[in-house]
């Protein structure tokens, strides 16, 4: 068909990718808010339902940080 596709493994290496300017990318709810503070130019084209048990927010045993 003429397309090479390139698999990036996360989100945030594939907002590092902007520079290089590819034509489409998946990521996860958070590096495009990260991607769009730092004035990456990005946008959206479809979108999933949230999936708020599907991420965490993991410390140390004995962190102060308790949710």
């Amino acid at each position: 068909m003429g397309y090479t596709v390139d698999w990036t493994p996360a989100g945030p290496r594939l907002l590092e990718t902007l520079n290089v300017q590819p034509d489409f990318g998946l990521t996860g709810e958070a590096p495009p808010i990260f991607g769009q503070a730092a004035k990456a130019s990005l946008v959206y084209m479809a979108k999933q339902p949230a999936n708020p048990s599907g991420e965490a927010i993991v410390v140390q045993k004995n962190h102060p940080l308790k949710i």
